[in-house]
């Protein structure tokens, strides 16, 4: 089944089980694959990558800010993900789990960024957005998908500054 449609998705109360998203998710489409990521360390709530091959991407993103039943009424924060990582998480079985990471330094290269990631675990595939020609300031966005690790592993790098970001701060 091919992917039409990929989500990340944030907030997920700590009791709500794989399944319990599947049910979800398959009323509003077709489920491919879900990633779910329990609560660790200093964050305490779970998170999942949902593929959906066909349904309401609307509806998914209407989730955004909400707080779902299913949910044991936690509000959730949700993003589609760029299409190149819908099709990328086709290899569903070499990618074990992804993440975006925003707050890239204009400055910071693609290479920096990759490199990083890459002492965290085995970078699968990689995207990073381009900064606008007319600020060396601006800030980016990256997608990663990994073969190999932990997303906690990642997760921790959440509101870091590291130098390889000219120390400005990034959200994971």
């Amino acid at each position: 089944m091919s992917i039409r449609y990929s989500f990340s998705i944030r907030g997920i109360s700590p009791e709500v089980t794989e399944q319990e998203l599947n049910d979800y998710f398959g009323k509003i489409g077709s489920v491919v694959s879900i990633k779910h990521i329990p609560p660790s360390g200093r964050i305490p709530t779970a998170s999942a990558y949902v593929n959906l091959a066909s349904g309401n991407a609307a509806a998914v993103l209407g989730l955004n800010g909400t707080a779902p039943e299913f949910n044991k009424s936690m509000v959730l924060s949700v993003r589609q993900q760029a299409g190149h990582i819908a099709k990328a998480a086709a290899a569903v079985n070499e990618i074990k789990f992804s993440i975006s990471v925003r707050g890239i330094h204009g400055l910071a290269t693609e290479e920096d960024v990759r490199a990083a990631f890459n002492e965290v675990g085995k970078v699968h595939s990689f995207k990073m957005h381009t900064a606008p020609a007319h600020s060396r300031y601006a800030y980016r966005a990256a997608y990663i998908n990994f073969s190999e690790g932990e997303a906690s592993a990642c997760l921790v790098l959440n509101g870091q500054s590291p130098p390889w970001n000219h120390n400005g701060t990034i959200t994971v």
